[in-house]
């Protein structure tokens, strides 16, 4: 390789096609490697979670002849809708207690599942002032894992992980004498060297920073800021530094870098392709060095944080890529593929009438016979249609007959490590 030459990264494995693969609502919500590396969780919006080991063997990536197939050794049905998922920090595949992720679901508590066999540990209940069942719509673990944050609307939960059920400290971001943050609680994060110190972003499209160590009723919210137009889906702090904040929205093509000792000035924009209200989600490395994130264009790209510049990018699928995840030990990037998408020869009518015949609670099983024939005869068309698209794009490659590209699963990316260097 010559000293300026940049191998994009490939892939070298992938999961297995799902049975709904060409059911017109399906598609990969979310992939997580552990903080080990050693596995990695997939959801979908069938209301499944599988596990994943990480493939080792994939190292030596140059002796292998065909894509590696990776197959779950686990699957959990939670029943409901996914909104967010997390691991336990200190999972070590070879500790069995530690190895454990929590869930938030629809019209559920939270949940903690075992990260070996995917069985139920045990819940944490939130209850509102009418004391009903309140779900949800982030958790994030705190850096210790000692602690289970729960965002709400309008409020923020936080949980003893070593006391499930019912017992919560809580906290209303709209009253007090900090600054209000209005909306869902979409997405949590926390600082490494101040567990205390914690980021909330909102679907009203502003960021809170809090300091939770004190009471309600006095300045839990320190500062917020806004300059997203859409919704918060990620919100981010950089690894390795005490005051670089990422966040990135739906509906709005910039992610934006903060530095939150002068809250009040974007730092640098990155930008990518996210017009839709899909949640497209970024991730960066274990050295805060590098960023990653998909996109509703199918593109890959990857920036440096310390200069704000696109480094590379890559046609990944030519579905959305609605979720990436750097493995912390291994230099391999993972990826999941798909939106919802009805074929164009659909009317609003036939659009209608699928979704309705589509139970929430039973999955795509409960579509009836008729609609599934009618649905197979259409995604035939609709994949017709597709392969001439892509014929036919002004950017079509040969990598668009490749396995990833064309379908909605999972990959996994090997980065050389020379070009690593070189970025």
């Amino acid at each position: 390789m010559s000293p300026h030459e940049v191998r994009l990264p490939i892939a070298v494995a992938a999961t297995k096609l799902s049975p709904l693969e060409q059911d017109p609502l399906y598609y990969l919500q979310k992939i997580l490697f552990s903080p080990d590396g050693s596995r990695f969780l997939l959801i979908d919006v069938s209301k499944r979670i599988a596990i994943y080991s990480s493939p080792t063997d994939v190292l030596n990536y140059q002796n292998l002849e065909y894509l590696q197939v990776c197959k779950p050794f686990s699957r959990v049905k939670v029943g409901e809708c996914v909104r967010d998922v997390d691991w336990f920090p200190w999972m070590r595949s070879d500790d069995p207690p530690t190895c454990a992720f929590i869930t938030c679901c629809k019209d559920l508590p939270v949940l903690l599942w075992d990260g070996c066999d995917g069985s139920y540990r045990c819940s944490y209940c939130a209850y509102n002032r009418c004391d009903e069942l309140s779900s949800p719509y982030s958790v994030r673990f705190s850096s210790f894992g000692d602690k289970i944050f729960c965002g709400f609307y309008r409020r923020l939960c936080i949980f003893d992980t070593q006391r499930p059920g019912r017992d919560f400290d809580e906290y209303f971001l709209s009253s007090g004498q900090g600054p209000p943050l209005k909306g869902i609680v979409s997405c949590i994060d926390h600082k490494m060297d101040e567990p205390y110190y914690i980021a909330l972003g909102t679907f009203s499209g502003v960021v809170g920073l809090a300091d939770f160590r004190v009471h309600q009723g006095s300045c839990f919210l320190q500062a917020t800021m806004k300059a997203h137009h859409g919704g918060i889906t990620t919100v981010r702090f950089v690894p390795g530094s005490s005051t670089l904040l990422v966040a990135g929205a739906r509906k709005d093509d910039d992610i934006v870098v903060w530095d939150i000792r002068n809250t009040n000035k974007v730092m640098y924009r990155l930008s990518r392709k996210s017009d839709t209200n899909q949640r497209i989600g970024l991730d960066m490395d274990s050295s805060g060095k590098f960023l990653c994130s998909g996109g509703t264009d199918g593109l890959i790209r990857l920036w440096s944080l310390q200069s704000g510049r696109l480094l590379m990018s890559w046609y990944a699928s030519r579905w959305s890529v609605s979720s990436v995840s750097w493995n912390p030990y291994s230099p391999f990037l993972a990826s999941c593929s798909g939106q919802r998408c009805f074929p164009s020869n659909w009317n609003n009518a036939q659009k209608n009438q699928y979704v309705e015949q589509w139970n929430p609670l039973l999955g795509f099983d409960n579509l009836s016979n008729n609609s599934s024939s009618s649905s197979n005869n259409n995604n035939n068309n609709r994949n017709e249609q597709e392969q001439d698209n892509l014929t036919n794009h002004p950017q079509a490659t040969m990598e668009e007959d490749h396995f990833v590209y064309r379908n909605k699963i999972a990959a996994l990316w090997y980065f050389d490590r020379e070009t690593l260097s070189l970025l």
